[in-house]
C-alpha cells in the first residue's frame, strides 16, 4: 500500500549526497559498479532527472503530501534522493539486482522506512488505479518492448489531477551536429 508523503521535496542536496556516496562503495565482485556512478546517481546529473525536476518544480513548491511513484528507478538514486525530505515514495524496477541495489543504498543511509521499492514490470503495474500524484518514467520507455501498454499503465496509475513526467531519448536531437 502506498503512504502519503508527509514533508517537503527539497532540491538536491550535493553536500550530502556527496557525503552518503563517499561512504558506500558499490562495486560488485567483479567491479562493474563504481562509486562514481553511484554518486552521479545519487547526485541525479544525468539530464533528464534536471529536466523532470524542472518540470516538477514549475508546478509543485514542495511535494508535501504527495504520492510519488518512479517507474524504471534503476538503483534508486531519483528515489533515495527525494526520500531525503518525504515520508514514503515508491520505486518500481524491471531488473531484480538493481532493486537490491537500491534497498541497500536507501537501507545503508537510513532512508529504509522511507522507500518502498519493488521488481515490476512497466507493463503491468501492480499499483491501483488514480494512486499516484506525482508519476515519474524517465529514459525507460524505450527499453519496454510494448511501450503503448507501459504508457497506458503510466496514465492508470496517475490520479486525474496528478502528474506524469515522462522522458525518452532524442536521437535525432543530435543528428545534424558536426564535430
Amino acid at each position: 500500500m502506498l503512504k502519503r508523503l508527509l514533508a517537503n521535496f527539497n532540491k538536491v542536496d550535493s553536500g550530502f549526497i556527496y557525503e552518503l556516496s563517499e561512504a558506500y562503495d558499490l562495486t560488485d565482485s567483479n567491479g562493474s559498479f563504481s562509486s562514481e556512478i553511484i554518486k552521479d546517481k545519487l547526485l541525479l546529473v544525468d539530464p533528464w532527472y534536471q529536466l523532470v525536476l524542472k518540470m516538477l518544480y514549475s508546478v509543485f513548491d514542495d511535494f508535501k503530501e504527495q504520492v510519488v511513484i518512479e517507474v524504471g528507478c534503476g538503483v534508486g538514486g531519483f528515489v533515495v534522493n527525494i526520500s531525503k525530505g518525504c515520508k514514503e515514495v515508491v520505486g518500481l524496477d524491471v531488473s531484480v539486482k538493481a532493486v537490491h541495489l537500491a534497498r541497500d543504498l536507501a537501507k545503508r543511509f537510513g532512508f529504509y522506512e522511507k522507500v518502498n521499492l519493488v521488481v515490476g514490470d512497466a507493463q503491468f503495474l501492480p499499483f491501483r488505479e488514480d494512486v499516484g500524484d506525482v508519476v515519474v518514467c524517465s529514459e525507460t520507455l524505450e527499453h519496454v518492448p510494448d511501450y503503448e501498454r507501459a504508457f497506458d499503465e503510466l496514465v492508470r496509475i496517475t490520479k486525474s489531477v496528478g502528474y506524469l513526467c515522462l522522458t525518452i531519448p532524442n536521437f535525432l536531437s543530435t543528428a545534424f551536429l558536426r564535430t
